[in-house]
């Protein structure tokens, strides 16, 4: 027989699973590295099971999403003024 891949729910407003880091990662396609980082942040609300086991409503996950959604381009980065070259000035130093 062959095992067929479990193909993961979408994730909507109205769902309210628990999930735990690992699990969003896969379902989610972003780096548990990035997880993290937005949580610590507080930008994604997390439950605190334990002082190790965090878990993401689903739901959370899906209005974090929301929030970023944009339909505007991105504008680009500002850019540096350009540099000007300093002027040679005479050195000061003693001659001997």
């Amino acid at each position: 027989m062959s095992a067929v891949a479990a193909v993961p729910s979408p994730i909507g407003p109205a769902d309210d699973r628990l999930l735990s880091i690992r699990q969003l990662v896969k379902l989610a396609g972003v780096s548990e590295w990035f997880l993290r980082q937005e949580v610590t942040a507080g930008r994604i609300p997390v439950i605190r099971l334990s002082a190790r086991a965090l878990r993401i409503r689903a739901s959370a996950w899906a209005a974090y999403l929301a929030s970023r959604e944009t339909s505007e381009p991105r504008t680009p980065a500002p850019q540096s003024p350009p540099v000007r070259k300093r002027s040679t000035v005479k050195s000061r130093g003693r001659s001997a």
